[in-house]
């Protein structure tokens, strides 16, 4: 009867140094998983800062063709009249 209670205390022992193990690896994965949505969040809030800078800058460019299409109908015109004044 005694070598049953050895063995059960043997097996116990196992078992918590088991669960103990299990433990551990599933309070680092608790804390990977945690580490992994800060992370997921900060990319995506840097990708909506990103996307506010490229419609920023997509206005800009079309700002920027209107203007260089002003300027050379403006030049076009600046040409016509120095044309027709040298005649």
């Amino acid at each position: 009867m005694q070598l049953t209670n050895i063995g059960e205390g043997v097996q116990n022992k196992e078992l918590k140094i088991e669960v103990e193990s299990l433990t551990n690896k599933f309070e680092d994965l608790q804390e990977e998983i945690e580490h992994s949505l800060l992370d997921k969040e900060i990319a995506e809030s840097e990708l909506e800062e990103e996307k506010a800078k490229i419609k920023a800058l997509e206005e800009r460019v079309g700002e920027l063709e209107v203007e260089v299409g002003v300027f050379r109908e403006e030049n076009g015109q600046f040409r016509l009249c120095s044309i027709q004044s040298r005649d």
